[in-house]
């Protein structure tokens, strides 16, 4: 993609990337810092962005462009508007935006309130589409509520590094016959969370709430893939938040003990959670068609290996029809140990499908809720 260097002009800069505004205020290009992430960046950017905002038009994609005679590598995304800014699109001022969004929810308890809950229901909806918990959801200016009603991340960079640390964890133990124990897993979270939202003033309470939830989750029971009793009532999520900020062990015990009760963990519900993570990665690569026959994406046709990502997708496949085959735990278990010596799952420096494998056989690793392990055993 070709641009003129004067149709685009910096928008700011951040800690992961520096962001161009084009002349009608209706793109952004970004291109990141390369000490931060690795050079697959935009590539990751723009799967991340799409899957994060999957009806957000238009779809991002890569492209490069001229910025003082030099050509910038990177990936563009629309400009979204909050429906509070009172710019004219034809003379963009996202500073003037910025200033004017965060007048009117410091200003207006209502509209902050509003805003509050469209952020914190939009991060239960991501979290079941894509297992994903935006950190930083709850710094002022990181979602954009639109003149639709629609909570849109306009600020991956944290979802980026998160996804980075996770894909290195489980990729390693994917590979080994040990597992990454549930206190290094938590931690790992714990560790990325830990300056973001104690270090900002915090005028989105339930945004807070829900992402301290959705990490204890994350962090205990990744097997849950789908979380909207979250939304049936806020003291679900309050509960879970003071569980992940717990200072007591008995106020974390109390976090698993409500989490067997909404969503008991058993032979059935590990995997439906297997399968899930795995069509995850099917999805990230393309799509499937009704014959069962696999297409790859633009973006998968340009930066991967054609052969090797059609044997990775055809192991997914297969797979999943082992693991639903199973007759009890270990049998799951046993499936993943075996598929972790296969020769794909090491392909790489950072392996998607060694990363899927790794989060499946964290999952059928953990205790399932002890009330149902007989009744489940009894049923297969």
């Amino acid at each position: 993609m070709k641009n003129k260097q004067q149709e685009w002009r910096v928008l700011g800069t951040g800690a992961f990337n520096v962001a161009y505004l084009n002349r009608s205020g209706t793109l952004v290009f970004k291109s990141m810092h390369n000490d931060v992430f690795g050079a697959d960046t935009p590539e990751r950017s723009v799967r991340l962005w799409n899957q994060l905002n999957p009806n957000l038009k238009p779809k991002a994609k890569l492209a490069t462009i001229t910025i003082g005679g030099m050509k910038e590598y990177g990936w563009i995304c629309p400009y979204v508007q909050s429906k509070h800014s009172k710019r004219q699109s034809t003379d963009p001022n996202p500073a003037r935006d910025r200033a004017l969004f965060l007048e009117s929810i410091e200003k207006n308890p209502v509209i902050r309130e509003q805003e509050d809950t469209d952020i914190a229901n939009a991060l239960v909806g991501i979290y079941n589409r894509t297992g994903r918990v935006i950190v930083d959801a709850a710094v002022p200016g990181n979602f954009v509520i639109t003149a639709q009603n629609t909570a849109v991340c306009i600020d991956i960079g944290m979802a980026l590094l998160l996804e980075e640390k996770e894909d290195n964890c489980l990729s390693t133990y994917a590979r080994r016959a040990s597992i990454v124990s549930t206190d290094a897993w938590a931690h790992l979270h714990e560790e990325i969370h830990e300056n973001i939202l104690k270090s900002e003033v915090q005028i989105f309470p339930k945004t807070v709430a829900m992402t301290n939830a959705l990490l204890f989750i994350r962090s205990y029971r990744p097997d849950i893939h789908n979380v909207d009793f979250l939304k049936e009532n806020p003291e679900y999520a309050a509960q879970l938040s003071k569980a992940y900020e717990a200072k007591e062990s008995t106020d974390h015990a109390r976090g698993i003990e409500f989490l067997d009760h909404k969503q008991p963990m058993n032979l059935s519900s590990i995997k439906k959670s297997c399968e899930k993570n795995l069509m995850n990665y099917i999805q990230s690569r393309g799509t499937i068609d009704e014959h069962n026959k696999f297409h790859p994406s633009f973006i998968t046709k340009i930066f991967k290996n054609r052969i090797l990502t059609h044997q990775k997708i055809s192991s997914a496949q297969t797979l999943i029809k082992k693991i639903n085959g199973a007759h009890s735990m270990d049998d799951i278990k046993s499936i993943l140990n075996e598929a972790g010596k296969d020769p794909l799952s090491s392909k790489g420096f950072r392996s998607k499908f060694a990363a899927c494998l790794g989060l499946c056989k964290l999952i059928s690793h953990l205790p399932p809720s002890p009330e149902l392990t007989l009744t489940q055993k009894a049923s297969y």
